[in-house]
């Protein structure tokens, strides 16, 4: 056992922050924030004014005496959002140990839920609002290129083959999406073609059976419409019978 306040503010476990005796478990509860970041692909610090020491003091006011945590990603599996949560427990009795953790992710790597977090972060991380500094160099020179012939009076497109920004910005993605594929090992990347043509057999399969749901219904509406006609006539020939007999048919009727 330990005592006293050491390590990065950011990563502290409330034990240490308090004061109190601590273990290693305190470094599994640093562990969890760092797993939060790099999974995550976010900065706690990001969030916190630059050398502001009241704003640093307040987050660690907020995770030792408050059991403040960072909100999970929704789209991390399940088994991942559990062991990140023990991690970060506030009784340090209740995190698991490193071997606990060692052997979790391994499971974790073998049953496909490292390859679903690549799939769902794939789509995340190749979206981004930065463009590609090709794309605003083009762009660039594609605006001033423009308004110089504007001024000029000429509205012709420079010699050569002239390529949209939008063009360029496709191109810039597609080449970093191949080079990121690339460097995931052969089993993750046939882990996350697998859960993509699940995805995409899961989505043929709902369309299919929306498009039987919208012919049941119409059959049944047309039925519904032809009983209701068939119900009109018959009334019509009752009451025509009944105006053809005599009156005293009528009466015995």
């Amino acid at each position: 056992m330990f005592a006293g306040r050491c390590g990065s503010l950011l990563y502290m476990s409330p034990e240490v922050a308090r004061g109190k005796p601590y273990n290693e478990k305190a470094d599994v509860f640093s562990f969890a924030i760092l797993a939060w970041e790099l999974l995550g692909r976010s900065l706690l610090s990001a969030g916190l004014p630059s050398g502001d020491a009241d704003a640093m003091l307040g987050y660690v006011a907020k995770v030792a005496w408050q059991g403040w945590r960072p909100a999970l990603p929704f789209y991390w599996p399940t088994e991942l959002k559990l062991l990140v949560s023990l991690c970060w427990h506030e009784e340090p009795r209740l995190r698991p140990s490193f071997a606990t953790i060692f052997a979790k992710l391994q499971a974790m790597q073998q049953s496909g839920d490292v390859a679903q977090l690549v799939a769902a972060e794939a789509p995340l991380l190749l979206s981004g609002s930065g463009r590609h500094p090709a794309s605003r160099q083009h762009q660039g020179g594609t605006s001033s290129s423009t308004a110089m012939r504007q001024r000029e009076g000429g509205t012709h497109v420079a010699h050569g083959r002239h390529h949209h920004p939008q063009q360029q910005q496709h191109t810039a993605q597609d080449a970093k999406k191949n080079f990121l594929w690339k460097l995931l090992p052969e089993k993750m990347r046939q882990g996350t073609q697998q859960h993509g043509l699940q995805q995409q057999q899961q989505q043929q399969q709902r369309h299919v059976t929306n498009q039987h749901a919208r012919k049941h219904h119409h059959v049944q509406q047309e039925v519904k419409q032809q009983l209701v006609e068939h119900l009109k006539q018959t009334k019509a020939m009752m009451l025509e019978q009944l105006s053809s007999k005599s009156p005293q048919h009528q009466k015995d009727f």
